[in-house]
């Protein structure tokens, strides 16, 4: 079985983008025995996002300041989830534990703002 990366841990998941050919950099924010890895997306375009900080970029890591992107850029749709460990690509850097605990507020927040566009009828 293939060893499986660490909270924390900026991955390259492959969601169907072109980004070279390589996945786009996504943080593994829980691990679930039964689930499998739960990933929050990271984008280099901070449109949308201004509020909240971004995460630098490092030396053999990050290229790009990168935002978090639990939801897209007008908090409508929910893009956490749940991926296989095999479907995963090289690990890119890992977060320190201050910066995994920023990443997890900014998606709880995004999540937060998504619930509260969405229309309750009674």
């Amino acid at each position: 079985m293939p060893h499986a990366p660490r909270l924390g841990a900026v991955v390259l998941y492959d969601n169907g983008w072109n980004h070279n050919e390589q996945g786009r950099p996504h943080v593994v924010v829980a691990i679930c025995p039964t689930r499998g890895i739960r990933l929050c997306p990271l984008s280099s375009t901070a449109h949308g996002r201004r509020v909240e900080p971004p995460i630098p970029p490092r030396p053999g890591g990050l290229r790009y300041p990168s935002w978090v992107c639990a939801t897209d850029a007008f908090h409508t749709s929910n893009q956490l989830l749940w991926a296989d460990p095999t479907h995963l690509g090289r690990t890119v850097c890992c977060l320190t534990a201050g910066e995994l605990a920023a990443v997890k507020v900014t998606a709880l927040t995004q999540l937060q703002r998504r619930k509260s566009k969405v229309l309750v009828t009674v």
